[in-house]
């Protein structure tokens, strides 16, 4: 018969899955088979058939959420999946002086659009790459390569420089405007 037979009955798979972290599953994690209703982290479910089947896995904020998989189940075979739901991590940055701040956006991150400084950007974990807007008069921060870990918090304070030398003749503007005007 390939499976289980209780009295001559043959009995269907049934399907576990188990969601990790518990703030995910507290979160709104949920399973789905072949797109039918959405299941929480535990739920079981006894009347599939046996055969191939899509698991898809709901989008949580803030969460990267397992990837979508297909799975064979078997007759009289009970299978517990167990999956991950990845916290995103917190960037942060704060930029000085205060007079540059009447700029509204200074910085970005992975070429996204430009932020003010103290925005907390929400990104998966891994390297990122952050970059500077190029102000008049002003010496931005280096771009930089972060690292953002799994649910973590990394908090940049970086500074502009006044820019002494506008004119970019090697020589500091205001000995310049003292002797020449």
């Amino acid at each position: 018969h390939g499976g289980a037979v209780i009295a001559d009955v043959l009995v269907p798979p049934a399907l576990r899955v188990v969601f990790t972290p518990d703030p995910a599953q507290s979160g709104g994690a949920a399973w789905a088979v072949d797109g039918g209703d959405w299941q929480v982290s535990g739920q079981t479910l006894y009347t599939l058939a046996a055969g191939t089947h899509q698991i898809s896995y709901i989008g949580l904020s803030g969460w990267l959420n397992p990837s979508n998989e297909t799975v064979v189940l078997s007759n009289g075979v009970f299978t517990t999946l167990t999956r991950t739901y990845t916290a995103y991590g917190h960037l942060i940055v704060n930029l000085s002086p205060p007079a540059i701040l009447v700029i509204a956006e200074l910085w970005r991150v992975d070429n996204f659009d430009l932020s003010p400084s103290g925005f907390e950007a929400i990104l998966p974990p891994g390297t990122h790459f952050v970059q500077y807007a190029l102000v008049d008069g002003w010496i931005a921060p280096t771009s930089e390569v972060v690292v953002v870990t799994v649910g973590g918090q990394l908090t940049l304070s970086r500074s502009y420089s006044p820019d002494l030398d506008v004119d970019r003749d090697g020589l500091p503007d205001s000995w310049e405007w003292t002797w020449f005007g």
